[in-house]
């Protein structure tokens, strides 16, 4: 439970939320690392890993920081990360079209959707997020991810909303090492939730 600055009504906010009162629905803005100084952004470069040497612990220093290496470090709560007291899946998730022609005159756009279904006991709202992931790139070193855009919707138990994402090729641009906006010729990758988290609502959504 993560509460910055919560302010005079703190308390009672997070009280609620305990209690069961008041169903949370926030998602993480930062990354939280696990061990201290081991900071691993979610926007961090693809080459970037995380060197482990050991964890900080009582006369020892954490050994470990962000370097070209082949080691992860996982983090304690991921960008995104978040809870409820009811649950989601994602079903009939598509973009589309899936080729897009740019001539670079004017963006063409695209659209990502999902089906959002409440399978709890609860109403709750809940926050869709849009990632693009992509490994390599021809003029620059990618991130990791990069967050497209989000949307929030309140459901009630049992009920499904539609959510479509709308982009254009601008949304699949870099900044090169030249300081100029540059679009490759490319299969692009779009998830919906943080990672694991769009494997496990179309996992639940498949045994259901």
């Amino acid at each position: 439970l993560a509460s910055f600055v919560p302010g005079p009504q703190g308390g009672t906010a997070l009280a609620e939320v305990v209690y069961g009162l008041t169903n949370p629905s926030g998602r993480l803005p930062l990354t939280y690392p696990r061990h201290q100084a081991v900071l691993l952004p979610h926007f961090r470069r693809v080459t970037q890993r995380c060197i482990s040497g050991r964890p900080p612990g009582r006369g020892q220093a954490g050994g470990a920081y962000l370097a070209p290496a082949s080691v992860e470090c996982r983090p304690e709560f991921a960008f995104g990360a978040g809870g409820s007291y009811t649950s989601f899946v994602y079903t009939q998730v598509e973009a589309y079209p899936n080729q897009l022609i740019y001539t670079g005159s004017r963006p063409v756009d695209f659209h990502t959707s999902l089906v959002v279904t409440n399978t709890g006991q609860r109403s709750g709202r809940h926050t869709v997020l849009l990632f693009l992931v992509r490994r390599h790139q021809r003029r620059a070193v990618p991130d990791v991810q990069s967050l497209l855009g989000f949307e929030e919707v309140r459901l009630e138990p049992k009920e499904s909303r539609h959510v479509t994402f709308t982009l254009s090729t601008d949304d699949l641009t870099y900044v090169d090492v030249r300081l100029r906006r540059t679009l490759d010729s490319d299969v692009y990758t779009l998830r919906v939730g943080t990672p694991g988290e769009c494997a496990a609502y179309l996992a639940a959504a498949a045994a259901a």
